[in-house]
This record gives C-alpha cells, sequence and structure tokens, in this order.
C-alpha cells in the first residue's frame, strides 16, 4: 500500500510539474500563429497550378532577352526546367506547405529557390 501511495504521489509530481511552469501558459510564439498564412499559400498554389502553362510565354520573352543569340537553343531545356519547377511549387503550395506553415516564417514557393517569380504573370 504505501508503494501504490508513493508511486501515485510521484507520478504526479512528474506530470503535473510542467502545467505548472510559466513558460506553458503564455501559450505558442504569437508570430508562429498566423493563420492567414495558409490561406495565402494555398491561394498561390492553386493560381500556379492554373497559369503554369503560361510559364512557355514567359520563359520565351526572358530567353530573347538575356540571351538574343542563343535563345533557340536555351529555350527548350529552360522551358522544361521551368514548367516542372513551376508545377511541382504549386502542388507544394497547395498539399505540403499548408501543413507546417503555421510554425515557420518562411512561406516561399520553390520557385523563390530558382530564382523564379512567384507567379508566371510577374518580372523576374
Amino acid at each position: 500500500m504505501k508503494k501504490t501511495m508513493m508511486l501515485v504521489i510521484l507520478t504526479g509530481i512528474i506530470f503535473c510539474r510542467p502545467g505548472l511552469a510559466s513558460e506553458t501558459s503564455t501559450g505558442p510564439d504569437p508570430d508562429l500563429r498566423q493563420g492567414n498564412n495558409v490561406k495565402v499559400v494555398m491561394a498561390r498554389g492553386w493560381k500556379n497550378f492554373f497559369t503554369f502553362p503560361g510559364e512557355i510565354v514567359r520563359t520565351g520573352q526572358n530567353e530573347k532577352q538575356h540571351h538574343p543569340k542563343a535563345w533557340p537553343l536555351t529555350y527548350a531545356p529552360r522551358l522544361v526546367s521551368n514548367v516542372i519547377i513551376r508545377a511541382t511549387s504549386s502542388l507544394n503550395d497547395m498539399f505540403v506547405l499548408p501543413t507546417y506553415v503555421w510554425a515557420t516564417k518562411d512561406p516561399r514557393p520553390i520557385t523563390h529557390f530558382f530564382d523564379l517569380p512567384d507567379y508566371v504573370w510577374e518580372k523576374a
């Protein structure tokens, strides 16, 4: 009986102690509770999903501007790369990023890391 009572008291102390800590009573960091980021990220994903075929035009204009003589050779590989990156970024924004965007301060799309604009119609 003594052992059981001691075990119950010890278990109660172990499990109740974190509840008395002052850090846990304040809640999560207000910067991390941005539910609006989820909406923004998902909206960006859907916009990119429906507009990523516009990458055909944007890549052509961009390649002609940056490589005036070699653009016919650089257009096809760059187009394939940009379309895959933009489609992957849109799927990531729709399904993966919303699961953890509330806990991060970096809701940038995958296109950011490849120096592509967030949307097809934006200038690079």
